[in-house]
This record gives C-alpha cells, sequence and structure tokens, in this order.
C-alpha cells in the first residue's frame, strides 16, 4: 500500500515537470530566438512583436508614443536596439499602423509616421527636401543636450534635452519630451506633445492644426501664432500669448475641462480680449510685462 502511494506521487510529479518544460519552452525559445543573429530569426521576432501590439490595441488602444512600445517589447523580452540591423535591414515602427516594418536601407521610404531607433539625429541640411526626415527615438547611446528635428522625436530615457522642431511640410508630428525645452516653427504642422518639459515655445503651428499638449509643462507655454488645445490630463502653469503685433486674431487657446492651467497672460489687454480663447472659469486672466 505504501508503494502504491509513492508510486501515484511521482508520477503527478512527472505530469506537473512536463507541463512547466513546456511552458518554459513556450516563452524562452522565441525569447532566445530573437536575440540570436540572422534574418530567420529576426523575422520571427518580428511577427511575434506585431503580435504583441495587436493583442495591445485590443486592450488598451493603439500607443501613443514611441517610448510605450519600447517598454511594451521589453515586458515581452525584446530590446529593439539589438534587433536593429539584421541583414543590412533596420526595424522601424509604423505610427499609423500600429506595426513593425522591415525597412531597406535602399527603399527611401522617408515619412515621419516611421519610428526609427538611433544613437544620433542625421543633421538638417538644405540638399534634403521637406519628407525626407524618419521620426527619431534616442537610443540610451545618444550622448546631446539638444536635437533639432524635421520630423517626430521621443527623447526616450533621456532628461532635459531640448528639441528644435522646424519644418514647412504639412504633417502632423509627435513628440515627447522628459524636461528641457521645446521650440516648435511649423508653419504648416500640427504637433501632439507628449511626456514633460519645462518650457514650450510655439513660435509657428498650422492655423487649421495645433500644438497640442498631452503632458505637463512646468513653466510656460508661449505661443506666437496658431491654436494651441490643452488636451484631457495636460496641464501647464502658464500660457503666454504674444503674437506679432498684438494680433489677437493669430492666435486661439482651447482647453480641455478634464485639463489644468493656472494661468492665461498677454502683455497687452486687447489680446486677452480679442483672442479666440476656450479655458476654464478657473484660469486667471493677467498681464504681464516681459
Amino acid at each position: 500500500m505504501q508503494d502504491k502511494r509513492k508510486r501515484a506521487f511521482t508520477i503527478t510529479q512527472l505530469v506537473i515537470t512536463i507541463a512547466v518544460v513546456t511552458v518554459l519552452v513556450i516563452v524562452f525559445v522565441p525569447m532566445l530566438s530573437s536575440m540570436s543573429d540572422g534574418k530567420a530569426s529576426t523575422g520571427g521576432a518580428l511577427d511575434r512583436m506585431n503580435l504583441y501590439l495587436e493583442a495591445e490595441e485590443e486592450l488598451h488602444g493603439k500607443p501613443q508614443t514611441m517610448s510605450e512600445v519600447v517598454e511594451l517589447m521589453e515586458g515581452h523580452g525584446y530590446t529593439l536596439e539589438r534587433l536593429a540591423g539584421s541583414d543590412g535591414k533596420t526595424i522601424a515602427w509604423n505610427e499609423e499602423a500600429n506595426r513593425f516594418l522591415y525597412l531597406d536601407d535602399e527603399d527611401g521610404e522617408d515619412r515621419n509616421d516611421l519610428w526609427l531607433i538611433a544613437d544620433e539625429v542625421p543633421e538638417i541640411t538644405e540638399d534634403k527636401g521637406e519628407g525626407f526626415y524618419y521620426s527619431y527615438y534616442l537610443a540610451p547611446g545618444f550622448t546631446g543636450t539638444s536635437v533639432h528635428v524635421r520630423s517626430g522625436v521621443d527623447v526616450g530615457e533621456h532628461a532635459d534635452i531640448d528639441v528644435l522642431y522646424d519644418s514647412a511640410a504639412a504633417e502632423q508630428v509627435t513628440i515627447r519630451t522628459n524636461g528641457g525645452t521645446l521650440t516648435v516653427d511649423a508653419l504648416n504642422a500640427s504637433v501632439d506633445h507628449y511626456g514633460m518639459a519645462d518650457d514650450v515655445h510655439v513660435q509657428r503651428v498650422a492655423k487649421e492644426g495645433a500644438y497640442s499638449l498631452y503632458g505637463q509643462v512646468r513653466g510656460r507655454v508661449t505661443l506666437v501664432e496658431g491654436r494651441a488645445v490643452l488636451a484631457g490630463g495636460a496641464s501647464a502653469d502658464t500660457l503666454l500669448l504674444l503674437p506679432i503685433g498684438a494680433n489677437a486674431a493669430t492666435v486661439a487657446v482651447e482647453m480641455n475641462e478634464a485639463a489644468s492651467l493656472s494661468v492665461l497672460a498677454a502683455r497687452v489687454q486687447s489680446v486677452l480680449d480679442g483672442a479666440s480663447v476656450d479655458v476654464s472659469a478657473s484660469v486667471e486672466k493677467v498681464l504681464v510685462a516681459d
């Protein structure tokens, strides 16, 4: 009787062991293959990562920034920098489709909705026309203190990077900062701004579009020309209307009821009175000297 009990327990252990090993194989074999070199293994990783993106989108909607994508993939064991450049190809995230794809160097498919991971952002030169540039996520190897882009940019884990977005293209771009100053000079573009910044200076933005804040500005947002929108959950201490020639018709402000803004300011009263402003009644309107 004692032997029968011992044999039954041993069989149970065997069944449990087989089940555990099966789970480990399912989880770790794809992870290990994704970290190895070679086109076949990287291609398999690409397919699996797209399945994770699809599942996440079903549950929570599309990621808003490349940082969210990087974090999601790391949670599943994939370090995107290690997958880049396999067999002469680079992996890019298509923001619009929310899918990874291979980007051949010779493809010439240059769009700001394609995100690349980069240790440095290519220098802007006059021989490159509008629309040439991809959007860039700053990899851990980035060593600068500022970037000048004509596309979207996500500073990743870097803090206090100053960002200048300068473009004449009619486009929608995503920018994510983590401290520092964001400057926007984009007559025909719209900007979705995530993360946190110390200050934001909107020199120009599309009149039919907007500079849309989804994150936090600890200091001042200065609006010279165009429309500024504070989305739900966004916050800023001060929004300064500073139109050229005190022309109130060239600036507009919209504020979601779930956003937070302490002060709406201008240098002359006519701007506060004449600008198109839709903000909470709790926002203080003041004149400033500088």
